[in-house]
């Protein structure tokens, strides 16, 4: 079985994430941030969701200036399906639908099943930390080994009419 090049081409992008820096992965919460920013990305590259708006919108839940900063930072010059990417805290007034993504750091983790209950059947993707899978999230890092990885939620997924690619299914712990 051949793999598409675009496929070849990210899972050589996360295996070199992967192995480029032999240390913990929670040496420093820079680049622990970074490497999530990376994912992040990724994730909204092979991942594809139904409605089409005209900016891709990540939101993030709470106050967590570190991981903001990287995403804005990581994110300014790209742009995901063509289109031009926005990342901001999510306002208690934000219709939480009005996201592509909703990154949920584990300060915030006693919001996952709330949120993810209000969100079931949104086409909204709920990234976490620390092993939210089972409260409903879509992917959850964790780290394995001293390595960050993450989980999917196939289910959910589909739920939500969000199609990931092979690919990035096959990089997956799937649950």
């Amino acid at each position: 079985m051949q793999i598409p090049i675009r496929y070849g081409y990210f899972i050589l992008f996360i295996l070199a994430l992967a192995f480029a820096s032999p240390q913990n992965a929670k040496a420093q919460a820079s680049s622990y941030e970074e490497l999530q920013a990376a994912y992040i990305y990724n994730f909204a590259k092979y991942i594809r969701w139904p409605e089409e708006q005209p900016t891709f919108v990540i939101g993030i839940v709470g106050d967590n200036e570190g991981i903001l900063t990287v995403l804005t930072n990581v994110l300014k010059s790209k742009k995901i399906g063509g289109k031009p990417v926005e990342v901001g805290n999510v306002d208690k007034t934000d219709t939480l639908t009005q996201y592509h993504i909703l990154y949920i750091p584990h300060t915030e983790s006693k919001k996952v099943e709330g949120i993810t209950q209000s969100l079931q059947g949104k086409s909204v993707l709920v990234v976490t930390e620390r092993d939210m899978i089972k409260k409903g999230a879509s992917i959850s890092f964790t780290v394995i080994d001293n390595k960050l990885r993450f989980k999917l939620n196939r289910e959910v997924l589909q739920n939500a009419r969000l199609i990931a690619s092979e690919g990035l299914i096959k990089l997956a712990i799937v649950e």
